[in-house]
């Protein structure tokens, strides 16, 4: 009871009662865990991806970005 668990699977990353962090880019969001006692965190593409756009949107706002990946069926 009272335990944290961070998941790595896909399954909780559209629940939106659990937060999707990851920790350089959205930190505050940790805190949201309390719904579920969970924490989810992205596609390893994505955490790639963001955390050179949070740099980036820290010196100007990063308005759109379109990404396409390709990824094994194994590893979704």
């Amino acid at each position: 009871a009272g335990a944290v668990c961070v998941d790595n699977s896909s399954a909780w990353r559209m629940d939106p009662d659990v937060p999707l962090v990851v920790p350089e880019v959205n930190p505050q969001d940790v805190g949201q865990y309390t719904r579920k006692g969970i924490i989810a965190n992205p596609n390893c593409s994505t955490i790639q991806m963001v955390l050179p756009l949070k740099a980036l949107h820290d010196f100007s706002p990063v308005k759109r970005v379109i990404v396409s990946t390709y990824q094994a069926v194994s590893g979704s």
